[in-house]
């Protein structure tokens, strides 16, 4: 079972309505499906860290890749679902970022859920009476708040927020770590950046506290 992979970007590339990545690693070159809205945070990129979920069918291997750690986890959260299949898990991970997600589940948000393509009421409902006791783990895992009906989501642009986490996933810092550094940005009272902090300031901000962390 593949989980990590880490390589050089060879190309993007797009078959029907998926999208991922040709990754070099060690002389081999991995087709890996990725998320669309993590396209652009990668596109400059050369080198690349990524969480895996493997699929086996008859007909071959599909690689899933996730530029942070949480997503995967909670990929594999969700198709663990009964009548969840990947396609579904893709959908609700394209339109919410996984803290919001979480955050949707454990609070019964149902309305939240049925956003995403291909999300009924009953399929919404399905997923939170599956997994709103099961999502402990990811919480307590990932620094999110303790407080399971309280958890929020950062302010930052997602967009900005992932090329961060995977910058800083390539200087070896663990997805604890990160969720941890974002979670303590989003609420320092000192620190404006909510919203309108581009990449160099939401990175020097994140540094300086694990470097803190870890000193």
């Amino acid at each position: 079972m593949i989980s990590w992979l880490s390589g050089e970007k060879i190309e993007l590339w797009e078959q029907g309505n998926r999208v991922g990545i040709l990754i070099n690693c060690c002389g081999i070159g991995y087709e890996v499906t990725l998320l669309k809205k993590e396209l652009e945070s990668i596109k400059y990129q050369t080198k690349l860290i990524l969480w895996i979920h493997q699929i086996t069918r008859d007909d071959g291997n599909i690689l899933y890749g996730f530029i942070n750690k949480l997503e995967r986890d909670l990929f594999r959260k969700l198709i663990g679902v009964s009548g969840i299949g990947s396609q579904i898990a893709i959908s609700l991970l394209e339109n919410n970022n996984s803290v919001n997600l979480i955050s949707a589940i454990i609070n019964e948000e149902i309305i939240e859920l049925t956003k995403s393509p291909g999300i009924g009421k009953k399929t919404g409902e399905r997923i939170i009476l599956e997994l709103k006791s099961k999502l402990n783990e990811l919480v307590e895992k990932n620094g999110l708040n303790s407080q399971k009906s309280n958890i929020k989501a950062t302010f930052f642009d997602e967009e900005i927020s992932n090329e961060v986490r995977s910058a800083l996933q390539n200087l070896k810092y663990e997805g604890s770590e990160i969720q941890e550094a974002f979670n303590t940005l989003s609420k320092a009272p000192k620190i404006k950046l909510q919203k309108n902090a581009d990449f160099q300031t939401l990175l020097k901000e994140a540094l300086m506290l694990l470097s803190q962390e870890t000193s």
